[in-house]
């Protein structure tokens, strides 16, 4: 619940019992002039000056707990700006991506692993485009993405077929049995 919603509840409480005190009151002046007993008066005089506490007592412990909100809010703001990410952490992120995918790459022997390397690579180059699109305000980066993302998909499904074709051809996987296009 946030703060200004405490005052307000505070503050509907407070005029709420300036009603009730105010249809006290006039019960009050009513018995006074209709000739009520005095020890009534006084009676109705006690009840008004308790119910008067009782209100100051929530009052003062309903701005308590607002301050203790707005303590904790700022601390809470201050641990959070502690740990905002930057540019520069996505960026490390999608550089060690990158690179996980080229070392599959290059050292894999598997097709399956190479495309899967590749898209390892092209899910860090989109990184780097929301990133810096974030980074810059403006959604270029998430545009890029979607077409990046489009192409990756589509080269999923070209790759896998061609290795569905070659392993149907040569029964193996390995980069190695296909350096010659020759069937």
């Amino acid at each position: 619940m946030g703060q200004s919603d405490a005052l307000q509840r505070a503050t509907e409480r407070l005029d709420a019992a300036a009603d009730q005190l105010e249809v006290l009151l006039s019960g009050v002046f009513a018995d006074a002039e209709g000739g009520g007993s005095i020890a009534e008066l006084k009676d109705q005089v006690h009840f008004l000056s308790q119910e008067r506490e009782r209100l100051l007592a929530d009052l003062d412990a309903e701005r308590n707990r607002v301050r203790r909100l707005k303590a904790a809010n700022e601390e809470v703001s201050g641990r959070l700006e502690a740990v905002m990410v930057t540019l520069n952490h996505y960026l490390v992120l999608s550089a060690i991506l990158f690179a996980i995918g080229a070392a599959g790459v290059f050292v894999r022997r598997n097709l399956i692993t190479i495309l899967l390397s590749i898209e390892i690579m092209l899910n860090a180059v989109n990184l780097t485009f929301v990133a810096v699109g974030r980074y810059l305000g403006t959604v270029d980066g998430q545009i890029i993405t979607f077409f990046v993302m489009t192409v990756a998909a589509a080269e999923a499904a070209v790759g896998l077929a061609l290795v569905i074709a070659l392993f149907r051809h040569r029964e193996t996987l390995s980069p190695d049995a296909f350096t010659l296009l020759k069937w």
